[in-house]
C-alpha cells in the first residue's frame, strides 16, 4: 500500500515568494524562488535589494519592509497606504468596524 504524502510535505515542495506573489509578479517568476531559506534569510532577489527608507539596512539577507522595520515602532510608525484605508472610514464618515 502506497503511503500519501502529508500536507506539510506537499506545501514543502511547493517554492513560492509570497512576497513576489502578493506584489503581482508573473507566476514564473515568483514560483523561480523562495522568500526566505530555512534559516529565515532572505532569498527573494527584489526583497533582497530593497534599502528600507527608514533603518537604512541596505537590503541583503536581513532586508524587510517599512512594515516589519524594528525600527518602526511607536508614535513615529509608517502605517502603508493599505492599512491605512482599513482602519480609517468609510465613504460616509463612519469608522470602519
Amino acid at each position: 500500500m502506497k503511503k500519501k504524502p502529508s500536507l506539510v510535505t506537499e506545501k514543502l515542495k511547493k517554492v513560492e515568494c509570497v512576497f513576489c506573489r502578493s506584489n503581482g509578479e508573473e507566476a514564473s517568476f515568483y514560483s523561480s524562488h523562495s522568500l526566505k531559506d530555512k534559516n529565515g534569510k532572505v532569498q527573494c532577489p527584489i526583497l533582497f535589494n530593497y534599502n528600507c527608507p527608514i533603518c537604512n539596512n541596505g537590503g541583503g539577507p536581513n532586508a524587510h519592509t517599512i512594515k516589519y522595520c524594528p525600527m518602526n515602532t511607536g508614535a513615529a510608525k509608517v502605517i502603508s497606504i493599505v492599512d491605512k484605508i482599513k482602519k480609517g472610514r468609510k465613504s460616509n464618515g463612519r469608522k470602519r468596524n
